[in-house]
């Protein structure tokens, strides 16, 4: 596991969990 890796990694993480942040946080919306 090297740096690079893990931040080229964390960008695609941050991204699906921002998305999925925002789906949960939508469905709460609308419940």
């Amino acid at each position: 596991m090297g740096d690079t890796h893990c931040g080229f990694r964390t960008v695609n993480v941050l991204t699906a969990c921002a998305r999925r942040a925002i789906d949960v946080d939508t469905q709460i919306r609308r419940v």
